[in-house]
């Protein structure tokens, strides 16, 4: 079964920030692996965020939570710097 995606109210503000061909890779991502099983895609996080995976997109991250139907997706930044 599919989930659905809600994505946090601050990805527009990111997604706004990064070029055109990235957003457009991120969100090929979301749909092609997080929609399908979002469970095998990501790594689990630990300490504060326990509960939620992230998944690498390129040079950017996606964090998200699934619940029941639905997969919550967080911002996505970048690695500057590391």
């Amino acid at each position: 079964m599919p989930y659905r995606v809600e994505f946090h109210p601050k990805v527009d503000k990111d997604f706004a920030r990064i070029q055109p061909g990235d957003v457009r890779r991120t969100l090929a991502a979301i749909k092609e692996k997080l929609i399908a099983d979002p469970l095998s895609t990501g790594t689990p996080l630990h300490g504060q965020l326990s509960g939620l995976y992230k998944m690498r997109v390129g040079d950017y991250r996606i964090i998200y939570c699934k619940r029941r139907y639905c997969v919550h997706s967080g911002c996505s930044s970048a690695r500057h710097g590391l």
